[in-house]
């Protein structure tokens, strides 16, 4: 995990003209949290999230445990 801890920025514009801006930290124990802003032409929403992050057979997994979307599944 040492390689991806830190905090990792991201800005784009969709071609619809919405933007994002995002950014998600990953802590030494693994705890990762993420922040994104969402900018529509008539709106603005935001959202936070929680989740594990482990390297399991050279893949990232992020596994939520809290998530401020209620539009999506709950969470188990």
């Amino acid at each position: 995990m040492s390689g991806l801890v830190g905090t990792w920025m991201n800005d784009w514009v969709a071609p619809d003209g919405g933007q994002a801006e995002t950014k998600e930290t990953i802590a030494p124990d693994g705890r990762w949290t993420g922040h994104c802003t969402y900018t529509y032409s008539n709106a603005v929403a935001t959202t936070e999230d929680q989740s594990v992050a482990e390297i399991r057979n050279g893949c990232l997994i992020l596994t939520m445990t809290n998530g401020s979307d209620r539009r999506d599944a709950p969470l188990p």
